[in-house]
């Protein structure tokens, strides 16, 4: 016979179906989709810029070489964090690697945001990479391990439409803001920066 107290799973609560513990932590759905958002915003923010050039041009009379040398920043911030940095989520953790990389991301909006010149941009963009580096070499990891069912393709699968989704729609809303925005080369970093503030909070407050 069932105790009173005995329910079948069926007729457990939603919430309490949806707790997963892995290794006596618990955790939920929300953690998962916190990662993927993060990944979402700081591959979208990687592509931001790039609508914006034009204006950058602009103010500070440059031409397509330059805006190569720019982008190039960017890769090798991003190339020499993987290669120097790869396992430093083995060391420090993939939450705070995540966190890392969501403060690096907000330095380099904060670069943006007050450039004066050439030599500002390359310097956001090289931040950024290190931020994008970071993240890449961590965020599969936590997905994998804040999946219910701790499924690495899943988490791949995730990982992977976050990425491909954010790095075209940032460049989707940078060029929204060139046509539409009073302040092009404000609005899209304000708008990353609170959600990177927001997402590291929240990334904070996942179960180490």
């Amino acid at each position: 016979l069932m105790n009173a107290t005995d329910k079948p799973a069926v007729l457990q609560p939603r919430r309490a179906r949806h707790r997963i513990a892995h290794h006596g932590r618990t955790y939920r759905p929300w953690h998962f989709r916190t990662v993927v958002g993060v990944v979402f915003v700081v591959m979208a923010a990687s592509s931001a810029p790039s609508p914006l050039y034009g204006l950058y041009q602009q103010r500070w009379h440059f031409g397509t070489a330059t805006s190569t040398v720019v982008y190039a920043c960017y890769a090798l911030g991003a190339i020499l964090t993987l290669l120097l940095a790869g396992g430093l989520a083995e060391h420090l953790g993939t939450q705070r690697t995540i966190v890392g990389a969501l403060a690096t991301a907000v330095v380099s909006f904060l670069v943006f945001l007050v450039a004066t010149g050439v030599w500002a941009l390359c310097l956001a963009r090289l931040v950024q990479g290190v931020a994008v580096g970071l993240l890449t070499s961590s965020a599969g990891s936590a997905l994998a391990d804040l999946h219910r069912d701790r499924s690495h393709r899943a988490a791949s699968a995730a990982n992977s439409a976050a990425t491909s989704t954010g790095i075209a729609l940032g460049a989707v809303f940078s060029g929204l803001a060139v046509r539409f925005a009073p302040a092009p080369l404000v609005t899209p970093f304000v708008v990353l920066t609170v959600l990177s503030i927001g997402g590291l909070l929240l990334v904070r407050s996942i179960p180490a």
